[in-house]
């Protein structure tokens, strides 16, 4: 430690701004970063926020210390509070993962509150081709695992995307919710359409829990239908 640093505010700009560099950098060393993290939660601040988020954009070995660095790193934005939501958004916008930042909205938002942060996310997402759709294979993987009415019409686009696994995790997430029918049209649209059998098949099981009939489509439908599946005399699908 310099004398600068004894000096030194820990809640400075100069003082976060060093400590960002810490615990931004994964060639720094553990102790250093862990004291830099502990010095931005005591500092506070969207600041702080700022400096802790890149944190969660690499791996350390051994992968143990990774996951505790981490997860501390969460408890730390967790205490820093709304203070530092505005950080924590824009990083959930600019990274390549959801997982981490998620946790964080997780414990600082309600849950109406935590899917508005995936719709927003979502919604600046195109179903056209991308090189790495990883992002929004999460994001609607996340919807998947949520309910509310929203839900349904922002996963309707991606119920033709290029990718495979966001179409079914798409399908699933429109499925889910308790307003699907009113998109029944554009899910056997998408499904007449479709060439995944697995999508296919998981569409129908969806229609099946909810109960759903399949409309005046029957025939269509019944002809792309994957083995082990059929009609009910009402147009609910139904595994044989």
């Amino acid at each position: 430690m310099g004398l600068l640093d004894i000096f030194a505010k820990n809640d400075s700009p100069a003082a976060i701004k060093k400590h960002a560099v810490r615990v931004g950098n994964k060639r720094s060393q553990a102790q250093d970063r862990w004291d830099s993290i502990k010095a931005l939660r005591k500092a506070g601040g969207v600041l702080a926020a700022e400096a802790l988020l890149p944190r969660f954009d690499y791996k350390v070995d051994p992968s143990i210390s990774d996951r505790e660095e981490k997860d501390y790193v969460v408890e730390c934005l967790v205490h820093i509070g709304d203070t530092g939501l505005p950080a924590v958004r824009a990083f959930l916008h600019s990274s390549d993962s959801i997982a981490w930042p998620l946790r964080v909205l997780t414990q600082l938002l309600d849950e109406q509150g935590v899917v508005s942060e995936l719709l927003a996310l979502a919604a600046d997402m195109s179903a056209e081709y991308e090189r790495f759709p990883e992002k929004k294979i999460q994001v609607l993987a996340e919807l998947e695992e949520r309910r509310d009415p929203r839900i349904a019409a922002a996963a309707v686009p991606f119920l033709r995307d290029r990718n495979e696994t966001t179409r079914y995790h798409a399908a699933g997430a429109l499925l889910r919710q308790a307003n699907a029918a009113e998109f029944l049209d554009a899910v056997v649209d998408a499904f007449l359409d479709e060439e995944s059998a697995r999508i296919r098949a998981t569409a129908l099981d969806r229609l099946a829990e909810a109960s759903l009939p399949v409309g005046e489509r029957q025939a269509e439908v019944a002809a792309r239908m994957p083995s082990g599946y059929k009609l009910s005399p009402t147009g609910v699908p139904q595994r044989t």
